[in-house]
């Protein structure tokens, strides 16, 4: 089994492991890169090892400030979260314990949804989605379901424009006029919009 991310429970395991086993284990220098034709075991066993270091750098975190591999810890830490043991992904484990319940609280103050409402959004996935898209579409869609895309009633409080709807300049541009709005062009708009975002859930 290969790993290629650091894991200090798999370091103390193998340290242990190797105590019990009935071998004696010695150092030996080999010569790297050996190209001669007489090639042995140690020499196969060296090349292996090298491609194993050079996969493990290449999947590291890198760091900025710390520039020495730290030591396997000496001593032993069990963390329970939602009665598993934690052995990785503890950042966002912390993240969660300590801002989820707050956050959840907002959207529902905010949406006057019920819990049973919340629990229906797959926020995973969710969350998913609008990581993947690009970061000028990722603060459209912030503001779009926060109701703060720019308006012309807002227009009004911020710089004195005119806050009436431009295509019918009767009514108030508000987030709620422009997707009820019955005028043709904003009932093609609309139907446009829902037909792309329906194709692009399928896909």
């Amino acid at each position: 089994m290969l790993f290629r991310k650091t894991d200090h429970d798999l370091v103390e395991l193998v340290s242990q492991v190797l105590t019990i086993f009935p071998v004696t284990i010695l150092h030996k220098w080999v010569k790297s890169h050996y190209t001669g034709k007489k090639k042995e075991l140690k020499h196969h066993l060296n090349n292996e090892a090298e491609c194993l270091m050079g996969a493990y750098q290449q999947h590291q975190t890198p760091h900025h400030t710390i520039r020495q591999p730290l030591m396997p810890p000496n001593h032993r830490i069990r963390l329970l979260f939602d009665s598993s043991v934690i052995r990785s992904k503890l950042y966002s484990h912390l993240v969660r314990a300590i801002h989820d319940r707050h956050l959840e609280q907002h959207i529902l103050n905010k949406t006057q949804w019920g819990r049973v409402t919340f629990t229906l959004v797959h926020w995973d996935a969710y969350e998913r989605a609008f990581k993947k898209l690009p970061r000028y579409n990722q603060h459209n869609m912030a503001k779009s379901v926060h109701c703060l895309l720019n308006t012309n009633k807002q227009n009004k409080l911020y710089y004195g424009d005119s806050p009436l709807y431009p295509i019918c300049h009767d009514h108030e541009e508000t987030m709620e006029h422009v997707f009820t709005y019955k005028h043709p062009a904003a009932i093609t708009n609309r139907e446009h919009a829902w037909l792309q975002f329906k194709l692009t859930l399928k896909n």
